[in-house]
């Protein structure tokens, strides 16, 4: 576990990990997943945005204090590696991040703001922000499938069939803020995420 306080923020990051290895019928069995709970609060985002203001009156910060843009609660990674009948081994790997906030209008329940302003209620008192989740929540199962053949000179040549996404989830691409162009979080697209893919490999050692 571990802890943090810096600047305008605050960080606590709480984790577990399981890793192990067994033999099933002669055949290995690898795995390793891990699990981070986070919390991250802020009373300021913009450090790195010099054209745009984010908060919603600058007589009144403390609403501004609330759960970070980076605040993503729950981390799930992990993979198993198993070797299958006829040499064949195949590896999982799962990923998992939950989503992160985004701030409410005043005026409409449950609707994201589209400027801070939409924050400031009709009787002057303000919403504290980033209290709404974003629909960016990430899922991502990878699986590869592989066979090493030796030749007799030692080289060794491994097929590989691989298969990302799998289950074709939406991985929705959310920005922080409303446009592209005035968006410095590191997000370059909005949208749907990458959709399920495929691609067939050989590697040769010699």
């Amino acid at each position: 576990m571990a802890a943090a306080i810096a600047g305008l923020g605050s960080e606590r990051i709480e984790g577990a990990g399981l890793r192990g290895r067994a033999s099933t019928a002669g055949r290995p069995l690898t795995f390793e997943a891990h699990y981070t709970l986070a919390f991250d609060r802020s009373d300021d985002d913009n450090e790195r945005d010099p054209f745009v203001r984010r908060y919603a009156h600058a007589g009144d910060l403390a609403p501004e204090n609330g759960w970070s843009d980076r605040d993503r609660r729950h981390q799930v990674s992990g993979y198993v590696l198993v070797g299958l009948p006829g040499n064949v081994d195949l590896n999982n790997v799962v990923r998992y991040l939950s989503a992160s906030p985004v701030s409410e209008q005043c005026a409409a329940s449950g609707a994201r703001v589209v400027q801070p302003a939409d924050r400031i209620c009709a009787d002057g008192s303000i919403f504290q922000r980033n209290t709404l989740r974003r629909d960016n929540a990430f899922f991502s199962w990878d699986v590869r499938v592989s066979r090493r053949f030796t030749l007799g000179d030692g080289t060794t040549l491994e097929p590989i069939f691989e298969v990302f996404n799998l289950t074709n989830a939406d991985n929705y691409v959310d920005p922080a803020f409303s446009s592209l162009l005035f968006n410095f979080d590191g997000t370059l697209r909005s949208g749907l995420g990458d959709t399920r893919r495929a691609q067939v490999g050989l590697s040769v050692r010699f």
